[in-house]
């Protein structure tokens, strides 16, 4: 059971209202359950489906696959980020939206792409003269040689390495 309302997306337990189990898919042999829940807060009360796929046949278990509707907010950032790379908000927020609607591939790589909107526009801000460099540099290169802060530095580069896992074929 999720636990916050997709529709106000406040922390809750959603009560239960009814539940169907469409059996199983011939195609895939998989078996889902629908439950219609209602969000508990007074402010909200609002209806919304969950959905769950059965991922052990011999006993009831069953996994959350997603629900709908749900309503995204963006992440409001401090406006001293924003003033970096409103590029990185923006695609930072897609790729969290992206990952609501469970599209986990293209989060991945939305996550990666905001990260390197905000190292190199932090660089070009920090190094006004370097612009073109910094542009085309690779963000391993721009992050050693425009990040100064070493906790910067480190954080940055553990970062990028996870997160170009989410653009190869291979994880290494």
């Amino acid at each position: 059971m999720p636990d916050k309302c997709p529709i106000c997306n406040y922390a809750c337990e959603p009560i239960p209202v009814l539940s169907y189990n469409r059996g199983k898919n011939f195609n895939d042999n998989s078996e889902v359950v629908f439950l219609v829940c209602a969000c508990p807060r007074n402010d909200c009360k609002e209806l919304f489906l969950v959905r769950y796929k059965k991922i052990y046949y011999d006993a009831d278990m069953y996994s959350l696959v997603g629900y709908s509707p749900f309503k995204y907010k963006d992440i409001i950032f401090e406006e001293c980020i924003s003033d970096i790379s409103q590029t990185f908000v923006d695609i930072y927020n897609q790729a969290m939206k992206a990952e609501k609607y469970n599209l986990i591939d293209i989060a991945g790589v939305g996550y990666r792409k905001a990260l390197e909107f905000l190292i190199k526009d932090y660089s070009i801000k920090k190094n006004p003269d370097s612009k073109n460099e910094i542009e085309n540099s690779f963000l391993g290169k721009c992050i050693t040689t425009f990040i100064k802060n070493e906790n910067i530095k480190l954080c940055a580069k553990r970062a990028t390495w996870i997160g170009n896992d989410e653009t190869h074929y291979l994880r290494k």
